[in-house]
């Protein structure tokens, strides 16, 4: 005898046809036909310019071989080489690299380089600019007598470098008194500044402050080392720290004289420009978009860059894009890593620079010529 209860349960599995489930193979299929269309596509696409009389497009990596597109050691080198090529070829306008602000530019190297932590430590655009002055003065070595071109010594045997506070501000390219400054840097135990009855005023930095400070921004371990080390009248220039941080190029911007002059002599909107100029040349910049080439740049980078807060990198800005030196503009650019929030996009305009540049050329080779004290 059946069992009703087997019959009903089979008549209602059979009433109800199985659901159609995607799996793994369909979905590849699905793929696997989207680029097969697109390669038929693009090879009848291909046909028809042959047909036509037209030479088959051929993109600039693939004009190149296999070694150079991936990691032969002449592959930069050709890369910049056609850069300018590629350029025209994507449609990219107004590119810094290869304006005639850019070859005007370079025929004007004289720059101060200026450490993002120096920056940070001054606290001030123009205070740091001046203790950059003169840690650049303590630094670099004469070439008749390889020593410190700083050569007035005291009677304990430190070295000081004689000056003035107009040559000061002329060598630094900077409007107005330096004395507010200096007095400020001296408050906060970075700088000394003494007399000895000559004319001029003696000046130097101080050693174990300038390392403690920046062991404190970097958490440098061989600088706390040296520290523990130190004597309390340790010179600057002596310093195993000094040898090993003032040339790095990791953090910190090159600001040209050029562009000091241009910008009315004011070292944060001068130090901003010289950032962005940086990463406009030699094919940092590689975001295309509306047709210009952008580097993006959110202010805390910025400000890990430059050694300056957040705030006045956003005055400083608006004040360049209000004078036509760059554009600035708000776009979303990783919205996994930004979390969909907007960020900063900025531009070099070469030709409003070119004509400050050609506008102040008189005042340029004047502030230049005054730079060698």
């Amino acid at each position: 005898m059946q069992d009703s209860s087997l019959v009903s349960d089979d008549s209602e599995c059979h009433s109800k046809p199985p659901k159609k489930s995607i799996t793994r193979r369909s979905s590849f299929n699905v793929i696997y036909q989207y680029f097969q269309h697109a390669s038929k596509a693009g090879k009848k696409a291909k046909k028809n310019r042959v047909n036509r009389g037209l030479k088959p497009r051929k993109s600039y990596m693939a004009s190149l071989d296999i070694e150079t597109r991936f990691g032969s050691p002449d592959s930069k080198t050709i890369w910049y080489q056609n850069r300018n090529k590629s350029l025209l070829k994507m449609g990219v306008k107004d590119a810094w690299e290869g304006s005639q602000a850019d070859a005007t530019l370079k025929t004007l190297p004289s720059y101060l380089w200026m450490p993002a932590w120096v920056s940070q430590v001054a606290g001030h655009p123009t205070r740091a600019r001046i203790l950059c002055w003169l840690l650049d003065r303590f630094d670099n070595i004469d070439a008749n007598n390889k020593q410190c071109r700083a050569y007035n010594t005291d009677e304990s045997g430190d070295r000081w470098w004689r000056t003035s506070f107009n040559k000061i501000a002329n060598a630094i390219i900077l409007n107005g008194k330096v004395d507010s400054s200096l007095q400020t840097l001296v408050k906060q135990g970075l700088i000394e500044t003494n007399t000895d009855g000559r004319p001029g005023t003696l000046i130097r930095p101080l050693g174990k402050p300038l390392i403690y400070a920046y062991q404190k921004i970097s958490h440098d371990d061989s600088a706390l080392s040296e520290l523990k080390l130190a004597d309390d009248d340790l010179q600057w220039h002596e310093s195993i720290t000094k040898c090993k941080i003032w040339g790095n190029v990791e953090q910190g911007v090159r600001v040209y004289d050029a562009i000091m002059v241009i910008c009315d002599r004011h070292p944060g909107q001068a130090a901003l420009l010289s950032n962005i100029l940086y990463w406009h040349s030699q094919g940092r910049s590689r975001i295309s978009r509306r047709g210009f080439l952008w580097c993006c740049k959110s202010l805390n980078v910025l400000a890990e860059e430059t050694g300056y807060n957040r705030k006045s990198l956003a005055e400083w800005a608006k004040q360049l894009h209000q004078r036509g030196f760059i554009e600035c503009r708000y776009w979303v650019w990783n919205r996994r890593r930004d979390k969909g929030q907007k960020t900063l996009h900025l531009r070099p305009i070469p030709n409003t620079i070119h004509k400050a540049l050609v506008d102040h050329e008189w005042d340029i080779q004047s502030a230049l010529s005054h730079k060698t004290l």
